[in-house]
């Protein structure tokens, strides 16, 4: 019977022969074991870790139309790097914000993100930057373009030109089509976007805006009425979200069917019809962007991914999200993996990307510069504009 005086760790301890035991291994196979628990450390130590690449997406109805083409062609490009390498992968993780930007930023850190994707609109871009800076955490837009965001050493790079390059190009829109005076119609909307760029189209004084319409006042005008079509304007310029575009283009169109309608860059982004059946008020369309349907090369690896999978075409947006994944892991690869102030260093390096429709290259602030084209939608298709 045991007692507790008779039992005793001790005792116990003793008559198990654990260090006979292992006197007895032999030296190779303490090697064979040493040599296999350095082998195990050296491949988890090598074992290729996920790119975690955070998404930041804004719920504001308002916002919808960009931002979900922004988040589908984020995810869409995870999957095929995914599909397609050998190496890390990218882990896309999503926070979503309604007004405050920050709120998103928060997360996105706390979950690991070692870079950020979003803020399709400039206002939005411009709220996040203080956030941005105090968590360390650097933002790549795929279409912000205030010129508010130009030539400064924060923590938001881009990957389109900027607004002062839009007004310059829709200037010369203007001009070589002999278009002198103007009548504007922009949104409220996307304050950072809008003011900028009517500030560098209008302190050239050409064209001569002779009539501002906001937001949706143009809609109360009839013809003669209102407006005799036979005064309308030279160009009615169109500076907008794509849905507001559309429905002001076919309101102008209405109103004045000699003019000639211009859209702004913003009007373009995800509304770039491939014929002219695909816009229903008319071929006398003119737009200035860097992308356009027929700018895109069907053979790029990444057109057919997304061809194969969605039946909406390559637009704008896809584009630029396909160059804020390339650019931010290219200058992740850079920094070995590595976020915060050494990603961001990594981002201002000049750099040279090839996109699905053209290059664009990125200066030491993180800004975007690409080649503009003009063209005017008719009824074959496009016609480039000459300028002169």
């Amino acid at each position: 019977m045991i007692t507790k005086q008779s039992f005793s760790l001790r005792k116990l301890y003793q008559k198990v022969p654990l260090l006979g035991c292992l006197n007895k291994v032999s030296s190779p196979v303490w090697g064979a074991l040493l040599l296999s628990g350095c082998i195990f450390l050296f491949w988890w130590v090598m074992l290729p870790r996920d790119i975690v690449i955070g998404v930041a997406y804004s719920t504001n109805p308002s916002d919808q139309f960009m931002e979900s083409k922004m988040l589908n062609a984020a995810r869409a490009y995870a999957d095929w790097h995914n599909e397609n390498t050998r190496g890390r992968k990218i882990r896309l993780l999503t926070a979503t914000y309604f007004v405050d930007p920050t709120v998103a930023l928060g997360e996105l850190k706390e979950q690991g993100a070692l870079g950020v994707i979003g803020f399709s609109t400039s206002t939005t871009a411009l709220e996040a930057l203080e956030a941005a800076e105090h968590y360390k955490l650097p933002m790549v837009s795929p279409s912000a373009s205030s010129s508010l965001l130009s030539r400064k050493d924060d923590w938001l790079f881009r990957v389109r030109s900027s607004t002062a390059e839009e007004a310059r190009q829709l200037i010369t829109l203007f001009a070589s089509v002999g278009i002198a005076e103007i009548t504007l119609i922009s949104s409220s909307g996307n304050p950072g976007y809008v003011m900028p760029l009517l500030w560098d189209l209008k302190k050239r004084g050409e064209p001569r805006v002779a009539r501002e319409l906001y937001d949706l006042d143009i809609m109360n005008l009839e013809p003669f009425v209102d407006e005799n079509p036979f005064d309308a304007p030279q160009g009615v310029l169109v500076v907008g979200p794509p849905i507001y575009a559309l429905w002001v283009a076919q309101k102008a169109r209405y109103l004045w069917p000699s003019s000639e309608i211009v859209l702004s860059p913003w009007s373009l982004v995800g509304l770039i019809p491939e014929k002219s059946s695909d816009l229903p008020f008319g071929f006398s369309v003119l737009g200035t962007d860097t992308f356009f349907p027929f700018l895109v090369d069907p053979e790029h690896p990444f057109v057919r991914y997304w061809n194969s999978r969605f039946v909406p075409r390559v637009d704008t947006l896809v584009n630029g999200t396909y160059l804020a994944m390339i650019l931010l892991l290219d200058a992740l690869k850079d920094t070995g993996y590595e976020g915060g102030e050494p990603l961001r260093e990594s981002l201002r390096k000049y750099r040279k990307l090839s996109g699905i429709a053209g290059d664009v290259e990125i200066d030491r602030y993180g800004d975007a510069h690409a080649t503009h084209f003009l063209y005017r939608l008719a009824p074959g298709g496009y016609e480039e504009v000459v300028q002169k």
